[in-house]
């Protein structure tokens, strides 16, 4: 690599350490200012449902485990430790419904079958918030 192009500047490494400095400042300055921050409108819809449901899942571990004390379980699959959970009483018909629903619709997403737009990412982070 001989140069960099960055915050609307190029410098190539056989400048001064001076030109640079300037330009790791220039590129600093970007990172650093209000307008570079990313507006969450225009984040992409997958990574949001990704968060939501890595999040989700990870409370279910946890309740999950709080009932069998036994790290072996977390192989079962969610939806099998999610009716667990429902035989168990631990949760209600109402949530494990709800939570079903997301997890097919995480797994339509995950496997291409639906592309979801920014406003199904926001529902569904908003469902998957729900307190257990």
């Amino acid at each position: 690599m001989k140069s960099v192009k960055g915050a609307g500047v190029e410098a190539t490494f056989a400048e001064e350490l001076n030109d640079v400095r300037d330009v790791a400042e220039a590129l600093v300055e970007e990172v650093q200012s209000p307008e570079a921050a990313k507006d969450p409108s225009d984040e992409d819809p997958l990574a949001i449902m990704i968060r939501a449901w890595i999040e989700l899942e990870s409370t279910v571990d946890q309740l999950y485990l709080s009932v069998t004390q036994s790290d072996d379980d977390l192989r079962r699959s969610t939806r099998t430790r999610l009716k667990s959970l429902l035989d168990d009483g631990v949760i209600p018909p109402a949530v494990f419904h709800t939570i079903s629903r997301l997890y097919d619709l995480r797994n339509r997403v995950m496997h291409g079958r639906h592309l979801p737009t920014i406003e199904e990412a926001r529902s569904f982070t908003g469902s998957s918030q729900m307190r257990v």
